[in-house]
This record gives C-alpha cells, sequence and structure tokens, in this order.
C-alpha cells in the first residue's frame, strides 16, 4: 500500500489491535508527505478487558514500512488497567508509532505524541511516548520533540527501544527513565545527531 499526501487525523481503535491511525500487519507499505495526527489507540480493561495498547498513530505489525516528508503529531496511546475485579499492570507502546518490523524514518517530524498507562497496580508502563521499536529502526534527518511517556514507569520519552539514526534531533521529550532516548541495543549514532 502507498499513502501519499494525505491526512489521517482523529481516529480511534479501542480492542488492542493497534494502530490509531494506520495499521500495517506483516505488510509493505509507503508513506509520503502525510500528516498523521490526533489518533488513539486505546485498550480499557473496563470496556474491552485489554490492558495493553499499541501505535497511536502508527503500528508497523511486522511489516516493513518507509515514512518520508510526513508529520506525526498529537496522537495517543493509552491503557487503562483498573478492572475492579481483575486488575492488571497495563502498558502502551508507541504514541506516535510502534514497530515491530522493518521501518525507516526519512525527513519526519515526530511531536507531541504521548503513551500513557494508568490503573489500579503499581507496575502499570509507557513505553515509547514519539516511538517504540522492537524491531529493525532507521532515522534519518527527522525531529523527535516534545513527546511523553507516562505511568507507575514511563520509558522513553522519545524513543524506546534499540535505533539507528542519522543527521537527527531528539530532544525536549519527557519519561520517568529515559526522556529522550533508552532501551535495548541502544541509540547507534551514524553522525551528525
Amino acid at each position: 500500500m502507498t499513502i501519499t499526501g494525505c491526512t489521517i487525523s482523529n481516529n480511534q481503535e479501542v480492542g488492542g489491535q493497534g494502530g490509531g491511525g494506520v495499521l500495517n500487519e506483516n505488510g509493505t507499505m509507503t508513506i509520503t508527505g502525510c500528516t498523521i495526527s490526533n489518533n488513539a489507540a486505546n485498550g480499557d480493561a473496563l470496556v474491552e478487558l485489554v490492558f495493553t495498547a499499541e501505535g497511536g498513530g502508527i503500528f508497523n505489525d511486522l511489516g516493513s514500512l518507509i515514512i518520508t516528508n510526513s508529520t506525526i503529531s498529537g496522537n495517543t496511546c493509552f491503557a487503562f488497567g483498573g478492572d475492579p475485579f481483575f486488575p492488571q499492570p497495563a502498558s502502551t507502546f508507541g504514541g506516535g508509532v510502534n514497530n515491530s518490523g522493518s521501518m525507516t524514518i526519512t525527513n519526519c517530524t515526530i511531536s507531541g505524541n504521548s503513551s500513557v498507562a494508568a490503573g489500579d497496580v503499581t507496575f502499570d508502563t509507557g513505553y515509547g511516548g514519539g516511538i517504540s521499536n522492537s524491531g529493525n529502526l532507521q532515522i534519518t534527518s527527522s525531529t523527535v520533540a516534545q513527546n511523553s511517556a507516562s505511568g507507575d514507569s514511563g520509558v522513553g520519552g522519545g524513543i524506546y527501544g534499540g535505533t539507528r539514526t542519522g543527521s537527527s534531533i531528539i530532544a525536549l521529550n519527557s519519561a520517568p527513565v529515559g526522556p529522550d532516548f533508552t532501551g535495548a541495543g541502544g541509540l547507534q549514532s551514524t553522525g551528525y545527531n
């Protein structure tokens, strides 16, 4: 699938499948010159008995995704684990983007996204306010700024997970652990960050 020059905004996914704005499930996708904004992926234990949410703006689920000249902003990944009978830890992955496949991001802005986990236990964790990555991620000539991860523990306000970056800015993000970046695999710089 190729998406060019589009705005994908004000959409919502509820039930734990992920991808508030875009879901690429084991496919090949290119997004060019688009705005992905104000979308949400929600997991609510009180409604769906789902304690996780993935990819408020985009969820690349084991697929191949190339994003170029685009803006991913104001998206939210939210999970609530406060079921009074079966309380579970809530987890969220990627307020802006969650990637478990292969992803290349070039000349993009990822800002103002949030990964929020809440509930009645003390292990609710938001991962990756801007991006959560458990796959292969390359970011070039892009800005990841003013994103947030929160919960009992918020991890990786800008980016969570091993990432290769070049000629990019990762700054002014917020989280209790790793405000701009943290995660296994580290941040592998190819220079000029």
